[in-house]
């Protein structure tokens, strides 16, 4: 199965935006579908059984696929460029949570000049920031994160045991890493690129 799926959805299902009397629809909005990245044993953005028995609704996300194309497009160049070995830790689980902590402590101390302070923070954290994938405009975002390594292999790792609805566990793999070679992960990107513009 490819990397990053999709199932968009049918034409007459997909309701413009705007007022009724100037209804609006583009190429974003027809991309609408369910979406996933299957992660070996694991699928990101697959609701947990739980959640689904209590809500209802479809298996995985239902969201612009546009978003997801755009976001992976501009995370490229850092994705592709290696983590020294001394940094790739802290992309890992709880070394992530880690520098976190690290980076939010550092964002949050008294400067005299905080503006300052603040942009150096910034160009220091900087190279884990562009590597995690954009998914606050759900209601209980994951932590999904993309790297590269020396080793010539790509990784995708996720943090997603923390995000409840009412109480529910949302989304179905909780934690862990995938790691295919870079090569292969560049493929896949070709894949999703090109079989998203055949179905659109």
């Amino acid at each position: 199965m490819p990397l990053f799926n999709f199932e968009l959805t049918p034409l007459r299902q997909i309701r413009p935006w705007g007022e009724s009397d100037k209804p609006t629809l583009h190429w974003w909005g027809l991309t609408e579908g369910q979406q996933w990245i299957d992660a070996g044993r694991e699928q990101l953005f697959e609701f947990s059984n739980d959640f689904s028995e209590k809500f209802g609704g479809n298996r995985y996300i239902n969201d612009e696929l546009a978003r997801l194309y755009e976001d992976l497009a501009g995370l490229l160049p850092y994705v592709l460029e290696p983590v020294p070995d001394a940094l790739a830790h802290y992309m890992h689980g709880t070394n992530q949570s880690e520098w976190e902590s690290i980076r939010r402590s550092y964002y949050s101390e008294e400067s005299e000049s905080v503006s300052t302070y603040r942009d150096d923070a910034s160009d220091h954290t900087s190279w884990a920031i562009h590597r995690k994938l954009f998914c606050q405009h759900l209601s209980a975002p994951p932590e999904i994160r993309l790297w590269s390594t020396l080793d010539g292999f790509t990784h995708v790792a996720w943090e997603a045991g923390h995000c409840l609805f009412e109480g529910v566990r949302v989304w179905s793999a909780e934690s862990g890493v995938f790691s295919i070679t870079t090569l292969e992960f560049e493929r896949e990107l070709d894949s999703f690129h090109h079989r998203l513009l055949a179905a659109m």
